[in-house]
Formats: C-alpha cells, structure tokens, sequence
C-alpha cells in the first residue's frame, strides 16, 4: 500500500526555491507543461496548487523476482529563473525519516549523486519535522515530450531504486 503524505509533499513544493524569482506562481498548471504531458501520453493529476502529479510502474531491474513497484513523480507547474535561464523541477521522494539521515543514508545518497547523468539528491527537513530525500531533475519548462517522457522515467527509477536500498519499501 502506498503512503502518500500529500500535505507534506505539497509544503515541500510550495516552499522549495522560495528565495527564487517565481516566473509562473498561479495554481492554474502551466500549459507548457499540460501540451508536452498530453504529447508523451503520460497520465498525470492536476493538484490544486497546479503542480502534476504522476504514478509511474518500475519493473523489477534485479531481477530478484519482486512484482512490479510504482513511484510517484511530480511536476512543477512554476518555474523559476537563474538568470535568463527559466527552470522547472521534476521530483520524486526516495527516502524519508523521522530523523536527520544517518550517515550512511547521506552517504548513499551522495554516491547516488556520482553516479546520476543527470539529476540529484537533495534532503529537506518537513514542518513537522520529518526528512525527505528527493531525486530531483531541473530542466528547461519548454522541453519536447519525449525528452520529459525520459526525464519522469529517470526520476521515477532513480528514485524508486534508492527507496528500494535504504527502506526496501514501497511507499512512494
């Protein structure tokens, strides 16, 4: 059974680049965003910050005969500037705790980071408390679809794969 902490996923995305300078900051989904989504055929729900959100099967790579998994990547509808560059993220939670990270989990995730072609780790301590670990790709909002296509794929294996490791779960 999948936990979903929604509230506590949303708070990270409203609040994740705060200092940033918001281009797009409405709860209406970035059209840019609906075209390329409807473009890769990939099925996803409007949340009402107009973030996406997608529910993505993952096989079993191992091959240790374990039935598929599933991993849950979001969208931000917003995007944000670093200079002339406009930037968009595309995330999913692969590790979350009561507590910091131990070392051995932050060390996981830094290797993970070495061995990613693209994309990382950030950790991210909740109101409530808590930590997350999300794998998260920053990418040009006006990207084709199959190139997103790939990008959700990468973060949704990515992802699933470090929760797999450190939890050996499927919560996300």
């Amino acid at each position: 059974m999948k936990r979903f902490p929604f509230i506590a996923i949303l708070v990270l995305l409203a609040t994740v680049r705060t200092a940033s300078a918001q281009v797009g900051d409405s709860p209406k989904t970035d059209p840019r965003l609906i075209k390329a989504l409807k473009e890769a055929n990939l099925e996803y729900t409007e949340l009402p910050n107009g973030d996406c959100k997608l529910l993505v099967t993952t096989s079993d790579e191992e091959g240790d005969g374990e039935e598929s998994r599933t991993q849950i990547v979001f969208i931000r509808s917003s995007t944000y500037k670093l200079g002339n560059i406009e930037i968009r993220e595309i995330s999913s939670v692969g590790w979350d705790g009561a507590e910091e990270p131990s070392a051995l989990v932050a060390n996981t995730l830094l290797q993970g980071n070495a061995q990613s072609k693209i994309g990382a780790w950030e950790v991210s301590q909740m109101r409530d408390s808590s930590y997350i670990a999300v794998f998260t790709v920053k990418t040009s909002p006006d990207i084709a679809a199959e190139t997103l296509e790939t990008i959700v794929f990468a973060v949704a294996y990515t992802a699933d794969r470090m929760e797999k490791k450190l939890k050996n779960k499927d919560e996300w």
